[in-house]
């Protein structure tokens, strides 16, 4: 089947590199090239990077309403386009263009977290369960008819990185039978119900800046739907300070304040209970355990971070 597969980042490269040794992968069409590191240099997505070593075509719009894109789109004659991770809003006359339509892979069980930022947001808001869906694309994001389901747990020590990974990973196996059963003329359409709708927008690195006001369990889903970018921060001694991992523990204090000094790091008081920073990484340094950054900058209780 000739396929155009629309996606950018590394979790995509999970369902473009199993569609390339299956199907016939005619491009790939990914986000533009960015500044990226110290040095800024422009840095290819890895779904490009993977298309230029098959020799798969590469298509990067800056507008996707442009009309020779649409046009080099219609010249390629796709029966089905395939959407995980590509991050854009793909306009109805270019989800008209293949007759099979477009299929997106999703990691959440829709219409449960509609949206950009669906795995940060399932861990933000500390669901239980998640999951993947294969669905057709419409109009309207996320919202077209579900071909296939797969649950699956959030585990209690779930990152971004880690449930995402494992998200797209079995979401590639899922997104493979829809294809068998496209190609069949078995696909089913089941309805997503719009009363059940949440939606997952954007979110962006201030979005992670830690009020430690809130309570200890909400700040520590904070951490994990930072990890490993952006990384949730906080102030310390007027610098800025990435916290990539902590735990609970029962104490109480003054919120934003150092209140223990434990073998694992420091315990800062919040708006309920507290949290153990066990993974800390002061701006400009490299990201230290709560043990060595205790020695390291002799922490004293009564500090305040925020």
């Amino acid at each position: 089947m000739r396929i155009i597969f629309w996606g950018s980042p590394n979790w995509a490269l999970y369902p473009l590199q199993a569609l390339a040794e299956r199907e016939e992968v005619i491009a790939v069409v990914c986000q533009p090239d960015k500044p990226a590191g110290r040095g800024l240099s422009l840095q290819s997505p890895p779904t490009k990077q993977f298309a230029l070593v098959h020799s798969i075509a590469v298509l990067q719009p800056d507008n996707l309403k442009e009309p020779s894109f649409q046009e080099e789109i219609k010249r390629l004659s796709p029966e089905l386009c395939v959407i995980s991770a590509y991050g854009k809003y793909i306009p109805p006359e270019i989800l008209r263009i293949p007759p099979l339509g477009f299929v997106n892979l999703h990691p959440s069980l829709l219409p449960r977290w509609r949206g950009a930022d669906p795995v940060r947001w399932t861990i933000l808001e500390g669901d239980e369960k998640t999951g993947v869906t294969i669905h057709f694309a419409s109009e309207k994001m996320d919202a077209g008819d579900i071909i296939l389901q797969k649950e699956m747990p959030v585990l209690p020590d779930d990152t971004y990185g880690s449930l995402g990974e494992r998200l797209f990973k079995e979401g590639t196996l899922l997104l493979l039978q829809a294809i068998e059963l496209i190609k069949e003329g078995k696909a089913p359409r089941i309805p997503q119900d719009e009363k059940k709708a949440t939606y997952a927008p954007a979110l962006k690195s201030e979005d992670f800046k830690i009020d430690w006001h809130y309570p200890a369990k909400r700040i520590e889903r904070l951490l994990r739907a930072g990890n490993p970018t952006p990384g949730a921060f906080t102030f310390f001694r007027g610098k800025r300070l990435k916290v990539w991992q902590g735990r609970l523990v029962d104490m109480k204090g003054e919120v934003g304040k150092v209140i223990g000094i434990e073998k694992e790091g420091i315990v800062v008081g919040c708006g309920e209970e507290a949290l153990l920073l066990t993974s800390l990484q002061m701006e400009g340094k490299r990201a230290v355990s709560g043990e060595e950054f205790v020695r390291g900058y002799r922490v004293n209780e009564g500090e305040v971070l925020g």
